[in-house]
């Protein structure tokens, strides 16, 4: 699938661009005989979805500081990534656009960072969307997002507002 690969490589072409320690580190990308390839950090531990859903089995409720600290790390990232330049030092306009809690990973040593950058908009992708279709999880969507209306980093802030707002009041 052409499009999908393009996706795939406009990811890999983005974020091995990013170095913070709050998104998992892509340290190269490429193919080997046709098949496509990234090599990035292992994140040992788990994403936010699958660790509050044992806490919910467990009926525990996530401590407030928890979340707050989960919150403040991954808009540290965001920020980083908002903030992003070209070799050029030129903006990338990145724009996570599927921030969610599937999308957050918090390792067994504590650290907390984003990963799927796959529906990321930014100035250097060279495979677009098509206009009619909507990336990302709707759950967590900002409404101009869902719109298919241009969307900047305040997107992926709304994104963030949601998960928190999930993970306080449980």
């Amino acid at each position: 699938n052409r499009a999908f690969v393009g996706r795939f490589q406009d990811e890999a072409r983005l974020v091995v661009r990013l170095n913070h320690p709050q998104i998992a580190r892509v340290y190269e990308m490429g193919d080997v005989a046709g098949e496509y390839f990234l090599a990035m950090e292992y994140v040992r531990g788990k994403t936010v979805s699958r660790f509050t859903r044992r806490l919910r089995e467990q009926n525990t409720p996530l401590p407030l500081g928890l979340a707050l600290l989960i919150g403040e790390l991954v808009c540290e990232g965001l920020a980083y990534a908002h903030q992003a330049k070209d070799e050029h030092g030129q903006p990338l306009f990145l724009v996570h656009r599927d921030l969610s809690p599937a999308n957050v990973c918090v390792s067994y040593d504590g650290d907390v960072k984003i990963i799927d950058f796959g529906a990321a908009q930014s100035s250097i992708k060279l495979e677009h969307t098509a206009p009619r279709i909507v990336i990302g999880n709707l759950s967590y969507m900002a409404p101009e997002q869902a719109k298919k209306l241009p969307v900047d980093g305040r997107a992926d802030l709304y994104s963030v507002g949601v998960m928190l707002w999930e993970l306080i009041t449980w």
